[in-house]
């Protein structure tokens, strides 16, 4: 069955036919994209759908859902996706779309994926209207005419004239945020035609804070020792399908590829583990990092010197509160001090008030406060 307006050109993935399959236990999944870029169209726009079985075998009945409806079933043999083109759009083909695949077992669908047709002369095109700081955005003053200026607005003043209708923002900042809007001019010295587009509200957010760098260690830090290495960071956007990655550093070196997990360790520590380590975390499909302060380790053979964080920085906040050490004492006359945080508790991540300063105490009192794996962060350090 086929909804008006569709037609399934299928297009053919170079695929390496050695084992292409699943794990057991682990189901395939549509995955459920825009080939034609913009998801907000002109009456009378060309729109793809691209639907891609992810981690499954072929063949496949590919199988598509407008608002919850069935439009599109389609069958084929070695492919692992399909494309679905709408040629000429209506404002009939506005709705939800979802892709789902079937073999011998269903995959899981994919994401929604929201097409809206628009009647009119110009509209605001944007990637997104929800974007994360440091991204790219790109938005387009589209006419199905060939414009001779444009203008583009940023609550409602004016920041940009020229002549193409796309126009970059690189590294957005919160900043950005605002309702934008675009005016177009087409046509001859005989007749110009100008028309504005309907308002757009685009947001910036963070996705997380600033990472801090959390050197975690039962004693002053000496050979033999065993030293744990906590990336702390807090999510300010909720973002389910987007996975933060973890990477640490010791002189700018990188220790281990990215990973899920925000705690690294270090075990039988040398004194070749002596040096400057950061933390940077990162989010998969967004591709920017974030960089802690860095701490220095000092290890030695006589337990003179366990940690000290480098001098005259600033420390950043985690969720609005404060989160620092404090330079440790360097000779042996001077009382042994560890770090301590009286909110680092198995209530570490809905802790409402601001971080308390790290203060001198002893070790004793520093075991008996800091957990070695806050319940919050719900990681085993690897061996």
């Amino acid at each position: 069955m086929r909804a008006p307006g569709f037609c399934g050109s299928l297009v053919l993935l170079t695929l390496s036919f050695a084992y292409f399959g699943t794990l057991e236990g682990s189901p395939a999944k549509a995955v459920l994209s825009i080939e034609t870029m913009w998801s907000t169209v002109l009456t009378g726009d060309k729109i793809v759908l691209k639907c891609t079985i992810k981690n499954g075998n072929a063949p496949w009945m590919f199988l598509l859902y407008k608002d919850g409806e069935l439009v599109n079933r389609v069958y084929t043999v070695g492919q692992n996706s399909i494309t679905y083109t709408i040629h000429s759009a209506s404002l009939l083909h506005t709705g939800v779309y979802v892709c789902q695949g079937n073999n011998s077992k269903p995959s899981l669908r994919s994401a929604p994926v929201r097409i809206q047709v628009v009647s009119g002369w110009v509209i605001l095109q944007t990637q997104s209207q929800h974007l994360i700081v440091k991204d790219n955005m790109t938005m387009k003053c589209h006419v199905h005419s060939r414009p001779t200026q444009v203008r583009f607005y940023k609550d409602k003043e004016l920041i940009r004239i020229q002549k193409k209708p796309e126009f970059t923002l690189t590294n957005v900042t919160e900043r950005d945020s605002g309702t934008y809007s675009c005016r177009v001019t087409w046509g001859n010295p005989w007749m110009w035609n100008s028309a504005q587009s309907l308002p757009v509200h685009i947001t910036v957010t963070d996705l997380f804070t600033d990472p801090i760098l959390v050197v975690r260690s039962s004693k002053p830090v000496t050979v033999g020792d065993t030293l744990s290495l906590w990336c702390l960071t807090e999510r300010s956007v909720q973002e389910p399908m987007v996975t933060l990655r973890y990477y640490f550093l010791k002189d700018g070196n990188l220790l281990s590829t990215a990973t899920s997990r925000n705690v690294y360790t270090v075990e039988n520590v040398t004194v070749e583990d002596a040096g400057r380590y950061t933390c940077q975390v990162g989010a998969e499909r967004f591709g920017n990092l974030k960089a802690s302060s860095a701490v220095l380790i000092n290890v030695t053979d006589d337990a003179i010197q366990r940690t000290e964080n480098l001098k005259n920085v600033v420390a950043p906040t985690l969720g609005g509160r404060l989160f620092y050490s404090i330079p440790l004492p360097t000779t042996k006359d001077e009382s042994t001090t560890q770090m301590k945080n009286e909110n680092m508790t198995d209530d570490f991540a809905s802790a409402a008030g601001p971080y308390d300063p790290i203060l001198a105490e002893t070790s004793d009192d520093f075991e008996e406060n800091i957990p070695l794996y806050p319940s919050s962060v719900k990681q085993t350090p690897s061996s």
